[in-house]
């Protein structure tokens, strides 16, 4: 019995060797790179590797159980491939063939190893076939020979001939042989002629003597070894007539017998010395031509004047038309939301807040297109002013932590304790930090973490503006494309994310403009994250020199009056209701006149003034209203929904005190009221040096 056992367990060890064999020989096979085959003495294809079966057409072909003949492949490789096979089979060792095949529409050369496989019996039953790709070894050696044929060849075909001149003999001791097409002398007559030969009478002293100082020069070890003279000079030929030359040469000593030698290409320049006289002729009419020119640029000047001109009316009035309903569709959806018009189930809670999300999308989209068309014309032109930093980020920080809060991300705000102010564009700079915060918001998953810091350099005179994230990184040859136009890391980011890929851009573009600069650095790899580093000059501000306040706008439910103008009804009724909500009286008018009239009737504690109305615009509504007495010192807010780089301060030039771009959220149209209405607040402007005109 113990016998037994112990054969069972010799049987299991060689079984599991013999597996263990076949595993090893199965994994070496199917990741191999080289195409393995097995193939009956017919051609039959019995086994292939997935090299193999890729390289015999793919999954699709089915090559195994097929021959070469059955899988469609060329008369020519079929012939060789049987021949190879055949040759195999008869001799009974392996042996190796190239041949080409031709593949995807492409001419391979494949290395084939053939070995036999015998039957128990001592006959070949099978063959062994090993295929590697060796095409691009073939090309490199076919240029290879071709270049050493290029160059042997070169000298001798060449137009340019090319010598080499013995100085102490003032003899040649090689000339290419395309000097006969040059001067007419065959290459042994060239060299066996002094090389006065190559010279005209007149030239001959003057050539000598340049030779001669040129030598002294070389000897005195001035010159670097790979200094060449460039000359021109005529020479004559065997028929008497004279071919203009330019010699390129380089003096050297000569490693075999060190004598000093001049080597050299001469190229025949009589057709450009023909072509230079006529350029200088045609050089008369260079005036004539120069005006056509400049014509010409005039009038492309003119009609490319005139297209942008066509683009920006385009831009005026599609921003118009698409910025007037937004404004109706997210005031009225923030008004639904805040349950002015009643209490919302779930439900339509939900959808409401869908309606405004893709809204606000579609205004952003709007203002980056206009945003980034207004750049790249040169059109932008910054309000720079003193600025709080940390007012400018805070509020961003809060509106962006509550939106990172539905994906549990969280996002740290790092700024000094001291206040910070910048000499810049303030909507703009809180462009930047919201660009690039969403940035990274976006490309973070859920319950990432996004850093926000501010810090001054005093020694660099840079405040440095750095958001971080532990997001999907950034690819390292990515990292300049990211500020491209349109442009993504990864084309698959976009259906992945969203987005029009101009944020970056954008961000870039004013951050040059404010003169600063933008980096941007990851490690490369997945989840590494990425940072963003915003650099503007910066000076720290005289100790006791005042800032810019403005009182904040708090729950101001006093007797005022507020007149509202716009001719879209929608618009009108749903800032009417907040307003109200917040304890505001409200008036109303359609357009200019209305508005006028009703103003002069009751004197309004401020107006809200839509700039494109019918029968009589904002602007001319914004002139007329200050000419009453009731009105002159009345605030007025402009309201416009063309976004073009100077209609800001066209409404300011009208005469309004405070401009809002439309669409226009119920919550900033009470808090603009509220601000410009808060008691006190034209001593506190006073005091710290406000702008009348915040933008």
């Amino acid at each position: 019995y113990a016998d037994s056992v112990w054969d069972s367990i010799q049987v299991k060890r060689v079984e599991d060797a013999l597996w263990q064999s076949r595993e090893i020989y199965r994994a070496v096979v199917e990741n191999s790179t080289d195409s393995i085959v097995r193939c009956d003495v017919n051609g039959e294809f019995l086994f292939g590797n997935e090299a193999a079966i890729k390289l015999l057409g793919g999954a699709e072909a089915a090559p195994i159980g097929k021959t070469p003949e059955e899988l469609g492949f060329c008369p020519a490789f079929r012939h060789t491939w049987d021949a190879s096979l055949q040759y195999v089979v008869a001799q009974g060792f392996p042996a190796s063939f190239e041949f080409d095949m031709e593949i995807a529409g492409r001419t391979q050369t494949l290395d084939m190893r053939f070995a036999p496989e015998y039957s128990p019996t001592g006959r070949v039953v099978s063959v062994l076939g090993v295929a590697r790709d060796i095409t691009e070894r073939k090309i490199a050696e076919r240029e290879l020979a071709r270049r050493e044929e290029q160059y042997r060849v070169l000298t001798e075909t060449m137009k340019d001939v090319v010598w080499v001149l013995d100085i102490e003999s003032s003899k040649f001791r090689y000339v290419s042989p395309s000097v006969y097409a040059l001067r007419g002398y065959t290459s042994e007559e060239v060299v066996a002629l002094p090389v006065d030969h190559a010279m005209t009478p007149e030239d001959r002293a003057a050539l000598k003597a340049l030779t001669l100082d040129r030598v002294a020069e070389f000897e005195s070890g001035s010159l670097a070894a790979d200094h060449f003279y460039v000359d021109q000079f005529p020479q004559p030929c065997k028929d008497g007539s004279v071919v203009w030359t330019e010699v390129v040469s380089n003096y050297y000593i000569n490693p075999d017998n060190q004598r000093l030698e001049l080597r050299g290409v001469t190229r025949d320049i009589t057709e450009r010395r023909q072509a230079e006289l006529e350029l200088r002729r045609a050089r008369a009419n260079l005036e004539q031509r120069v005006e056509e020119r400049t014509r010409d640029l005039t009038r492309v000047n003119a009609e490319l004047a005139a297209a942008m001109q066509v683009k920006d009316e385009f831009l005026s009035v599609m921003s118009h038309e698409l910025r007037t309903p937004l404004n109706a569709i997210l005031i009225m959806s923030q008004v639904m939301l805040e349950g002015v018009r009643g209490s919302l189930n779930e439900r339509q809670l939900r959808a409401m807040q869908t309606i405004t999300e893709s809204g606000q999308h579609l205004l952003a989209m709007i203002n980056d297109i206009l945003d980034i068309t207004s750049v790249q014309a040169g059109t932008v032109v910054l309000d720079r002013a003193l600025h709080e930093v940390d007012a400018l980020c805070a509020p961003l920080i809060d509106r962006l932590r509550a939106e990172a809060a539905t994906r549990s991300q969280s996002i740290d705000y790092v700024c000094p304790s001291e206040p910070l102010y910048l000499w810049a564009d303030g909507r703009r700079f809180g462009q930047i930090v919201r660009h690039l915060l969403e940035n990274a918001m976006k490309f973070t998953p859920d319950g990432g973490q996004i850093s926000l810091f501010v810090q001054p350099d005093l020694d660099r005179r840079v405040l440095s503006v750095r958001i971080e994230d532990n997001g999907i990184g950034i690819a390292h040859d990515a990292i300049e494309r990211i500020f491209q136009p349109f442009t993504q890391a990864d084309s698959a980011l976009s259906r992945q994310f969203g987005g029009s890929g101009i944020g970056l851009t954008l961000v870039r573009h004013l951050v040059e403009l404010h003169g600063g600069t933008i980096t941007a650095e990851s490690a490369g790899m997945p989840g590494s994250g990425s940072r963003f580093t915003v650099q503007l000059p910066w000076q720290a501000p005289p100790v006791g020199s005042p800032h810019g306040a403005i009182l904040a706008a708090g729950a101001v439910h006093g007797p005022h009056v507020v007149l509202i103008a716009d001719d879209n009804p929608s618009a009108q009724r749903v800032m009417g209701d907040a307003l109200r909500a917040a304890g505001y009286e409200v008036l109303a008018a359609l357009d200019g006149i209305e508005a006028v009239a009703t103003a002069r009737l009751r004197p309004p504690d401020l107006i809200l003034m839509d700039m494109q109305m019918p029968r009589c615009d904002g602007a001319t509504a914004i002139r007329r209203l200050r000419q009453l007495p009731a009105c002159a010192a009345t605030p007025i807010v402009a309201m416009s929904s063309v976004v073009v780089p100077n209609d800001r301060a066209l409404c300011l030039d009208a005469g309004a005190d405070d401009y809002l771009a439309k669409p226009i959220s119920a919550d900033t149209v009470v808090d603009v009221v509220a601000r410009h209405l808060a008691p006190g607040r034209s001593l506190i402007d006073a005091a710290s040096g406000a702008d009348a005109r915040p933008s």
